[in-house]
């Protein structure tokens, strides 16, 4: 991918379709391969843009502790560099928190917003469950990192088969180990940082709400209260699907968001 530099760190983003501009955001540790599943029919309608947050995949890391807000001044220089007046936005998990802070310090350009799998405050359950993920990310192998990782992206149906599961062991000891624990303990504290609450009635931009039934990393309680607190917003919640429906369950992640999609306009 494509490397852009944004203040002191590099961006490394992918763009593909034509259209209005669509940004994807991921969440804590993911790079953009993530969206791997929609990238094709997303692009069919838009120019899609999705890219690697720092201290994940190809981007630069960083040294200091950091906020979904300063990942915002990320997102938003890369639209920039792009020459994008304006994107709708998807933000995953702790994109999604970026994408709340994106939306709320530059409402004008955003133009909707899809927020999946996150919320609006992190509170003492979720401080407590990100924090503990700090700290075994300091002990853990990567292997190990992997199985708990799946266990908090998937449901149960995910691992009767056990090869999507081998797959993902073998992709994480092929892949690169340079970079060491320091930037996943930085991205859980961005997590734990997260604290939008008292701001999104600011929020004008169409919003949709997604969220898994069984999502048991950030349970279904946080997307309701998004979809209470931001006006106008719309909850689809997908049946059978945890944290990570948009692989687990790619097509009811589609059905959820694509109609909205459209309604934004091309």
């Amino acid at each position: 991918m494509p490397a852009y530099s944004i203040g002191d760190v590099t961006l490394n983003a992918e763009t593909s379709g034509d259209g209005f501009p669509l940004l994807l955001i991921s969440g804590t540790g993911l790079p953009a391969v993530i969206w791997g599943f929609h990238i094709g029919w997303m692009s069919e309608i838009r120019r899609v843009v999705a890219f690697d947050n720092r201290d994940t995949g190809a981007s630069s890391s960083v040294e200091t502790d950091y906020t979904p807000a300063d990942m915002a001044v990320d997102a938003l220089g890369l639209m920039d560099e792009l020459g994008l007046e304006q994107a709708d936005v998807i933000g995953f998990s702790l994109g999604g928190a970026i994408a709340q802070e994106l939306v709320l310090a530059k409402p004008d350009r955003v133009r909707g917003l899809v927020l999946y799998a996150t919320w609006a405050s992190t509170d003492g359950w979720l401080a407590l469950r990100f924090s503990l993920w700090e700290q075994l990310s300091a002990l853990a192998t990567p292997e190990l990192m992997t199985d708990m990782g799946a266990m908090d992206l998937y449901t149960h149906r995910f691992f009767a088969d056990p090869a999507p599961l081998e797959m993902l062991r073998a992709a994480s000891r092929a892949a690169p180990t340079e970079r060491g624990p320091a930037g996943i303990i930085r991205q859980w504290r961005a997590d734990q940082a997260h604290d939008a609450r008292d701001r999104l009635a600011q929020i004008a931009a169409p919003t949709l709400v997604v969220v898994g039934d069984e999502d048991g990393l950030v349970p279904v309680r946080y997307s309701r209260e998004l979809a209470e607190l931001i006006p106008g917003s719309r909850l689809e919640v997908i049946p059978e699907a945890g944290h990570g429906a948009l692989i687990e369950r790619p097509d009811a992640f589609r059905t959820a968001v694509e109609p909205f999609l459209h309604d934004l306009g091309g």
